[in-house]
């Protein structure tokens, strides 16, 4: 897993929190509203997950946010929120929060698992919640979220250090068995070895999918799904080898999988306002978005002409291998 080491200076404030740092030590204090927060910035996650703080503490009270969901004390009560559906459980009795001195507390999310630790002592541990199931349908799940901590009016708090691990940018070879095997796992590893050794290697880009850059600008994109895989390829400089296409009769292999985006008129006070009209192939397109014909100057920033194909035969990927080695040779001149 990935570490990360919050820069306690660099944390944000709201709702009546007050921030202020010595020693390396950042001083939370609360005297406007009844419970604000300090938060960092947002970032992806992928379980597994884990959370380390090492705090001091006025009163016994005290909240972790993640995504939706949070772990809170009340005493020696603590409230857990599933961070996939919000659904809450409580856990009497737990224990003792230590009081103004330092300790670590520990939120661990894993696959199988969900435990919350005061000074490596398990105070809980649950063993079925939402996001687990969803990582049983969904294995590639991931979300964007900052980590929050509350302060409560007029009960201070120290923060030392805040810790955290996670798995967000996996390699697609890993994850890649989680979804299937046998011929398609077979027929998506073959892919990825191609685009490696045409100077196409994939990174993590977003849930379910990885993208490759080539002169600056995303090539293609492959996303992986329940019994399904989908490669995008992204062909702004098509017109520079349409002729190449043009006698290959692979006009229908382009138009039928162009990913159009019409003009829903986004912005009244846009220049681009009503869409453009562009031609691919000799077939004329109206109204389109102005990113799916864009100028040439647009090219860096990953606008153009997209084809989207859903678990592709051998042929379509021979094909696609094609067109993604014209597009190279075309950014490369």
């Amino acid at each position: 897993m990935k570490k990360t080491i919050i820069d306690l200076t660099k944390i944000d404030t709201k709702n009546g929190v007050a921030a202020t740092y010595a020693d390396g030590i950042m001083f939370l204090t609360n005297e406007k509203t009844n419970r604000g927060n300090a938060f960092t910035k947002k970032a992806p996650f992928a379980v597994p997950i884990k959370i380390v703080m090492r705090i001091k503490l006025s009163e016994p009270r005290f909240d972790i946010f993640l995504a939706n969901g949070s772990i809170s004390f009340h005493g020696n009560e603590l409230h857990i929120k599933d961070i996939k559906n919000k659904h809450v459980r409580v856990f009497e009795n737990v224990g003792d929060l230590p009081l103004n001195e330092f300790f670590d507390l520990e939120w661990i999310l894993e696959a199988d698992f969900m435990a919350v630790c005061v000074n490596g002592e398990t105070w809980v541990c649950d063993t079925h919640t939402a996001y687990m199931d969803e990582l049983k349908r969904n294995p590639g799940y991931y979300f964007l979220s900052d980590i929050s901590i509350s302060c409560f009016k007029d009960a201070p708090i120290e923060v030392q250090s805040i810790v955290y691990y996670e798995n967000s940018k996996q390699r697609i070879e890993d994850i890649l068995p989680k979804y299937f095997g046998g011929e398609m796992m077979e027929t998506v590893m073959n892919f990825i070895a191609f685009l490696q050794q045409h100077k196409m290697k994939l990174k993590w880009g977003v849930e379910n999918g990885w993208q490759a850059l080539y002169a600056k600008s995303t090539i293609v994109w492959v996303k992986l799904g329940v019994d399904k895989w989908s490669i995008t390829v992204c062909l702004p400089t098509i017109n520079d080898y349409q002729d190449f296409i043009l006698s290959e009769g692979w006009q229908d292999f382009i138009w039928n999988k162009l990913k159009l985006r019409y003009c829903w008129e986004c912005n009244p006070n846009r220049s681009c306002l009503g869409g453009r009209s562009g031609t691919l192939l000799g077939k004329s397109f109206e109204r389109v978005c102005a990113v799916t014909f864009p100028l040439r100057k647009y090219y860096k920033y990953g606008h153009g002409v997209n084809l989207v194909y859903t678990n592709p035969d051998d042929a379509a990927i021979e094909r696609i291998k094609k067109l993604l080695q014209l597009e190279q040779k075309a950014r490369d001149n």
